[in-house]
C-alpha cells in the first residue's frame, strides 16, 4: 500500500472513533504482514492442561495444548503443516507461578512439512528442573513467513 491510498484512508476515517478505524483498518492490515500469526495468553496450573485465550490466529488452523509430562506442554496431538525454518515462537513468563525461575523454552519441533509446537518450563533450583506451575498469563506468539 503507497503513502497516497494510506493518506486517503487516514483521512477518511479521522472524524470516527479509534474502534471504527481500527476495525476498518484491520481488513488491510492482515494481507500486509509478511507472516501468518497466532498470538495467545497462556495459563498452566497444577497437573492440567494449559487454558489458551486466543488473541489472534491467522495460520488457518486451531491449536490444541496438552500437558505432555511435567514443564512440557505440546500440539504434538495436532501436527500442522508449516515450514519450520520460516517459523518463531516466543513465550514470555507472565506473572510467575509459585516456583523459583523461570526458564522457559518454546519450541517448533518435528519432521518436514508436519510439525508441532511445543513449550518447556523449569524452575531453578540447583539447576533447572523442569516444573508446572511456570505459564500464568504469559503472552505466546507463534509466526510463520511468507
Amino acid at each position: 500500500m503507497s503513502i497516497v491510498p494510506r493518506f486517503k484512508f487516514v483521512y477518511q476515517y479521522m472524524n470516527r472513533s479509534l474502534q471504527t478505524f481500527a476495525e476498518a483498518l484491520s481488513q488491510f492490515s492482515d494481507s500486509l504482514l509478511p507472516y501468518k500469526v497466532y498470538t495467545a495468553k497462556i495459563t498452566q496450573i497444577g497437573t492440567g492442561n494449559p487454558t489458551v485465550t486466543v488473541l489472534q490466529n491467522t495460520l488457518g488452523q486451531d491449536l490444541t495444548w496438552t500437558r505432555a509430562e511435567s514443564g512440557r506442554y505440546t500440539t504434538g496431538t495436532n501436527p500442522i503443516l508449516i515450514d519450520i525454518s520460516k517459523t518463531t515462537i516466543t513465550c514470555t513468563p507472565g506473572s510467575v507461578g509459585p516456583n523459583s525461575g523461570p526458564i522457559i523454552q518454546p519450541a517448533v519441533a518435528g519432521a518436514g512439512l508436519s510439525s508441532y509446537f511445543q513449550i518447556n518450563t523449569y524452575r531453578i533450583v540447583n539447576g533447572a528442573l523442569a516444573a508446572d506451575d511456570m505459564l500464568r498469563d504469559s503472552f505466546l506468539e507463534i509466526r510463520v513467513y511468507n
